[in-house]
């Protein structure tokens, strides 16, 4: 295994704490999430997944004589996320806004938007410039029926959210059946935010919440 080997093993159930990671450069964090390893050395890996496909994988791109170290998944993981924690924490800050900007929170408005509301203003300045009396009645009636359907939208939900819920144990029976969802929820700029939106989606009611 050799000495660099020799101290990964050592280091393994400490791993998340204080190793220090080298030879990282030849590795980017999503093939590290997806093969679930970690070079720690010229010639060394640690992995979360030892299995045959894996580790044909990880020895098909780093040779074959390559040492593959077995560790605790989330040993692996917790070294991963220190190791790129500035990647992650770009990515996570102005990625969306990079691939997908129309669903950015720092999007506050797009061009469409602007030409869509552009247009709304003008005409309805050329309808009070033209018809006066009758304009301003139309748009009091139009503010008033969106105000109203605002109103009843939110009632709805505040009854919908009111709604008992079964006991959790009443949905043991039924949990094998539930499907599995992954909750993305984008921040922009809102870490002040963070540990209660953290506590409040740990608290919803379905099994199996990590």
């Amino acid at each position: 295994m050799g000495n660099a080997g020799q101290r990964a093993a050592e280091s393994c159930p400490v791993f998340s704490r204080d190793f220090v990671t080298e030879g990282l450069e030849s590795a980017g964090p999503d093939a590290c999430l997806s093969h679930l390893f970690l070079p720690v050395g010229a010639n060394v890996l640690i992995t979360g997944d030892p299995g045959p496909a894996n580790a044909g994988w990880l020895r098909a791109h780093y040779g074959s004589g390559v040492h593959i170290i077995r560790c605790a998944p989330h040993v692996v993981l917790a070294a991963i996320e220190r190791r790129f924690r500035d990647a992650f924490r770009e990515r996570a800050i102005t990625g969306l806004a990079r691939s997908e900007p129309q669903f950015s929170a720092s999007t506050v408005i797009t061009r469409g938007q602007i030409v869509v509301f552009g247009a709304a203003a003008a005409l309805a300045l050329l309808l009070l410039a033209l018809w006066p009396q009758a304009s301003g009645i139309l748009l009091t009636v139009l503010f008033g029926v969106l105000f109203v359907a605002n109103a009843g939208f939110r009632a709805v939900l505040l009854w919908i959210g009111a709604e008992e819920r079964r006991p959790p144990h009443e949905l043991a029976a039924e949990t094998l059946d539930l499907p599995v969802y992954s909750i993305l929820v984008p921040l922009y700029r809102e870490a002040n935010v963070m540990p209660a939106l953290v506590r409040a989606l740990r608290a919803l009611d379905y099994p199996g919440i990590r």
